[in-house]
């Protein structure tokens, strides 16, 4: 019996043990199972880049000033040497649109100055007083819209208290202190109300006094109340590209030949402007071929001393050297 029961609890044990056995390899068998799960996505890290050589980062550049009016960006010529009467396109700004023009530069060497004008829209007009650029749609002997570009030996303080004082009898004038591109600090006077707080005048002036080596130059804008938003701006525009360069040449005349001496298709205005003298009345045309007795009796100036005769057809040495003119 104790046998028996020996063999029976032996066949107990056997059996515990195998079903111990069969849940250790079921066990792991799991978690070899488990251990080909797919790992969880991983995002992708980028490869280190090659090893290069430092590189020095660029300079900066300089960031302009910006500018009341106009922006820089409209400007035809604010960065760029042109020549004498060289044409090119530009965008400005007309009534808060932009308006593609035309342009042409201008190299002024007996007033001293360079600016880009539309031609397309303005008729220039030069003499030995000023550059002038009036509108097409004016009468050129008495233009509406012009800008007008002289010279002065004074300095610009003096010129601009002048030019003030002019003004100030019909216009409540706004001084100021204005920087171009091309040209600088300048001084600015706007004339655009009447005295007092008269109103709004039919004619309004912008004047651009701008400090020169040898005095300054002044740049006077003259328009009427309805074109302040067209010409106004078109002559701001065009200062805005004027530059003072050094005066080296003397006015030479229509037709100046070169030694002061007039030639046919000269008239007495041409001589009057040239020398200072106003002759208001001509003989006969602008075509007048001018002599001592026409001068005299027309005029009323006595030259004395004529080269030859009455007939003679004279030059303008031949007035400056006989009659101290």
């Amino acid at each position: 019996m104790k046998n028996s029961a020996a063999v029976a609890k032996r066949k107990k044990s056997a059996a515990a043990l195998a079903l111990s056995l069969a849940a250790t390899l079921l066990l792991t068998s799991l978690l070899a199972g488990c251990g080909k799960t797919e790992p969880a996505p991983v995002a992708d890290t980028p490869e280190p880049a090659a090893t290069t050589e430092p590189t020095a980062a660029p300079e900066p550049t300089a960031t302009p000033e910006p500018s009341e009016e106009p922006a820089a960006s409209e400007e035809p010529s604010a960065e760029i040497e042109r020549q004498d009467g060289e044409r090119f396109e530009a965008v400005i700004v007309i009534e808060g649109m932009e308006e593609t023009v035309q342009y042409e530069h201008v190299r002024n060497a007996y007033i001293g100055f360079e600016m880009d004008y539309e031609y397309e829209s303005l008729e220039r007009q030069s003499d030995a007083v000023c550059d002038r650029f009036i509108s097409i749609y004016d009468d050129p002997e008495e233009p509406m819209n012009y800008l007008e570009v002289s010279n002065s030996a004074e300095d610009a303080e003096f010129v601009a208290a002048s030019i003030k004082k002019s003004l100030e009898d019909d216009y409540d004038i706004i001084e100021e202190t204005y920087t171009l591109d091309r040209a600088g600090d300048c001084i600015r006077l706007d004339a655009s109300g009447a005295k007092d707080g008269g109103g709004t005048p039919d004619i309004l002036y912008t004047v651009y006094i701008i400090p020169a080596d040898d005095g300054c130059r002044i740049a006077m804008a003259q328009y009427s109340f309805e074109s302040a938003e067209g010409f106004g701006r078109r002559f701001s525009c065009m200062v805005n590209t004027l530059k003072v360069i050094a005066v080296t040449e003397e006015y030479e005349g229509p037709e100046d030949n070169g030694n002061g001496e007039l030639t046919p298709g000269w008239t007495g205005a041409d001589f009057g402007e040239l020398n200072g003298i106003d002759f208001e009345v001509e003989p006969d045309g602008d075509d007048h071929e001018w002599t001592g007795a026409d001068f005299g009796e027309l005029n009323g100036i006595d030259f004395e001393v004529e080269p030859d005769e009455d007939d003679h057809e004279w030059t303008g040495a031949d007035f400056g050297e006989q009659n101290g003119n």
